[in-house]
């Protein structure tokens, strides 16, 4: 069994995240929500090629050793959104106002 397949669930439950945080957002207007969507799509793009980037990979190899640069980018990029996501929703800007 391929390590990736651990994050068919997490890719799936992004996958319906991005789509049901995206329609509250066409619903609703609200600017957080948009930068939700955002975010759990790029989740999403994040789970998906790291699964494109371990599969190749043997049963024993080190699923993140496989990753390579574009996924590593992805998921900082992720948890930047996720942070930047949370002070939105806390109304306090993203910036460096102190």
């Amino acid at each position: 069994m391929s390590p990736a397949l651990v994050f068919v669930v997490p890719a799936v439950v992004t996958a319906v995240l991005t789509v049901v945080t995206g329609l509250v957002y066409v619903r609703t207007r609200r600017t957080y929500l948009r930068w939700w969507t955002f975010v759990w799509g790029l989740a999403a793009v994040y789970y998906a090629a790291f699964m494109y980037y371990s599969m190749p990979g043997s049963q024993q190899a080190d699923a993140f050793t496989n990753i390579g640069v574009v996924t590593a980018a992805l998921g900082w990029t992720r948890v930047v959104g996720i942070w930047s996501g949370a002070r939105l929703l806390v109304d306090r800007p993203i910036g460096r106002a102190l």
